[in-house]
């Protein structure tokens, strides 16, 4: 993850913009039986297989599993699972859900939650995902490469600050818990100016 420029990036245009808000589930919000994932009594996702069972059930075996349900522009919906962080990388687990079942389910909760303008940005053949944050996190841009192995090399564009992946804060589940606007001066520092 990386901090960009907080000016506006001469690469950036409105017509290629995606709406993102992100609900960040509490463990009471979700159950697996090792078949169905159910969220708020509606089952979401059904493992198909072993393997996939297994990895859900490892990935929601975490102290703090990072469970969350994605609306983008206002007429997709994905329900994500996220594996523990090693050396940079980890398992995703993302499934398309029902957008007016999504909707009706984050409505009807009050969970962390963020919201961003995201923008696709093709560098090198790698993809950088670019995003600005809103509300409660509103002046924060933060950029992550997509890149095939840890090992890939890559060249860092000449937009961006400097590398923060070590900074968990900065995190979007952590930043919908506690948001950019209210950290202070000190943790602010160290995440973007040390």
């Amino acid at each position: 993850m990386e901090v960009v420029s907080p000016l506006r990036p001469t690469y950036w245009s409105n017509d290629s913009e995606y709406s993102i808000k992100q609900w960040y589930l509490p463990k009471k919000a979700y159950s697996f039986d090792g078949r169905n994932l159910t969220i708020s009594n509606c089952i979401a996702v059904s493992a198909e297989s072993k393997s996939l069972s297994d990895a859900i059930s490892k990935a929601l075996s975490r102290k703090r599993p990072t469970v969350r349900i994605r609306i983008i522009d206002g007429n997709t919906a994905w329900l994500t699972i996220k594996g523990k962080t090693k050396n940079y990388a980890r398992i995703e687990l993302e499934w398309p859900i029902d957008i007016d079942e999504a909707k009706a389910t984050v409505e009807s909760n009050v969970w962390p939650n963020v919201e961003k303008i995201r923008r696709y940005i093709d560098t090198d053949g790698l993809t950088w995902e670019v995003d600005r944050f809103l509300g409660d996190n509103e002046g924060l841009w933060l950029a992550e490469i997509e890149i095939p192995s840890i090992d890939t090399k890559f060249k860092t564009p000449s937009w961006v600050n400097r590398e923060v992946s070590h900074i968990s804060e900065l995190s979007s589940h952590k930043l919908a818990k506690k948001p950019f606007t209210t950290w202070g001066k000190g943790l602010i520092s160290r995440a973007l100016y040390n």
